[in-house]
Formats: C-alpha cells, structure tokens, sequence
C-alpha cells in the first residue's frame, strides 16, 4: 500500500528553513513572502514580496530588519507520504457436514514486513520499527 499526499502541518520552522536553504526550489515557496501574507495579502499593507533567492531570508534578518516582515503561513496541506508492505494469510476449513450442522474453523492474520513514513516533501522516507504496527500476540481460547 502507497499513499500519498496525506494532509498535514510542515510548521513555520520547516517552512522557513526550507526556504532560506532552498529559495524558489523550496516545497513551501509559496507559502514566504515579505512585508504581507502570501497568500490572501492584507491589502491595509504593501503587496508581499516573494523570495527569489536561497539565503534571502538569513540576509535580510541578519541586515537588522524585524522578522515581523516575514510571513508565513502554514495551513493544512497534502505533504506527507508512507509505504507499507504486508503479507495478509488465511485459512479456511470446513468439516463434513453432520447430524449436528455445519461446522467450520477459520483465521486470519497480517505480517507487516516494511513500513516507511515521509513527514515531509523535503525529508527522506524512514523506516522505523517505533512506528510500524504492533505486532500481535497469539491467543487461544484453549487453556494452556
């Protein structure tokens, strides 16, 4: 199973870092600007300025410039990815039928065998135990 896309926050410090590093090839370009709100600008301030370069952001803050001109926002987008590989198994049987009906006994069971998460656009997928499913205990309903 692959799913892509999944909805979620990248966070203002994911964001700028992306794009102080990155510039116009950052993932969250659109989502910097200088001056006013890139996306719905408040039109009582100036027109945003985009960035256009990596290090823009760095330079102008180590200029002396308040980082009250940045804006950033950071609304739900379809960022995050994860890959999981499973072996599903069942098994099925059925007595012959009887005097006393039918009768049949039956399982199932998955065994995970990968599972990767990406966080972000910007990061590499991780394939970490502590995030993959529990695996099950087995349990019978016979006595030990």
């Amino acid at each position: 199973m692959k799913q892509l896309s999944l909805v979620g926050v990248a966070g203002a410090a994911n964001i700028l870092g992306s794009v102080n590093a990155s510039g116009p090839a950052s993932p969250f370009i659109g989502q910097v600007a200088i001056g006013n709100f890139p996306t719905n600008p408040d039109p009582s301030l100036p027109a945003p300025t985009r960035i256009t370069a990596p290090g823009q952001l760095s330079a102008l803050l180590l200029s002396g410039v308040s980082p009250n001109v940045v804006f950033v926002t950071d609304s739900r987008l379809n960022i995050a990815g994860q890959k999981l590989k499973a072996l599903d198994v069942s098994a099925n049987y059925e007595f012959p039928r009887s005097d006393f009906g039918n009768f049949n006994v039956s399982t199932a069971g998955t065994f995970f065998l990968d599972y990767q998460f990406q966080a972000l656009p910007t990061q590499r997928a991780m394939n970490t135990p502590a995030m993959s499913p529990p695996s099950p205990k087995v349990r019978a309903p016979f006595p030990a």
